[in-house]
């Protein structure tokens, strides 16, 4: 099967943005736009956020990132990081649109486990290795700093 064009141009994927209680990264955008648009408002308001995922990152790892004998890891925070501001906006969307349900943040811990997004990386045609550990890792890493910078609390 050969992925749709739209998944290899993020303008191309839109999302619905939380209704009620916003960031202010995204209060300039409408009730839905495009992940670039989503990507780029949250980078603007957060210039530094993508290095403190990083950080996080080689911290729970134990390595330092500052090492001069390091191997520069990107821990693959490049390859996911539009995925990760996609799955913090759309459950701060979903909780608020459907207050009376549970949070739906719980979905992180069974869908990153690894091996789990293997499938849906194979429909895209990604070459990233969904049955190892890093990937889910990373994923899981990034919504909590990400949606922590955003204001979602997703310990509920």
């Amino acid at each position: 099967m050969v992925p749709a064009a739209h998944w290899s141009n993020l303008s191309q994927l839109w999302m619905w943005l939380p209704p009620h209680t916003r960031h202010a990264a995204l209060n300039s955008l409408g009730t839905g736009a495009g992940l670039t648009r989503v990507v780029e408002a949250v980078e603007a308001a957060h210039p530094d956020l993508r290095d403190r995922f990083r950080a996080h990152l080689a911290e729970s790892l134990e390595e330092d990132l500052d090492d001069p004998n390091g191997d520069g890891k990107d821990y693959l925070v490049e390859q996911v990081w539009p995925a990760v501001i996609a799955y913090v906006v759309t459950l701060a969307t979903q909780e608020q649109q459907r207050p009376g349900h549970r949070p739906p943040w719980h979905v992180l811990s069974d869908s990153f486990e690894p091996g789990t997004p293997a499938g849906h990386f194979e429909e895209i045609g990604s070459s990233l290795d969904a049955d190892g550990l890093g990937v889910g890792f990373t994923l899981n890493v990034g919504v909590g700093i990400v949606a922590e910078a955003l204001g979602f609390n997703t310990n509920r």
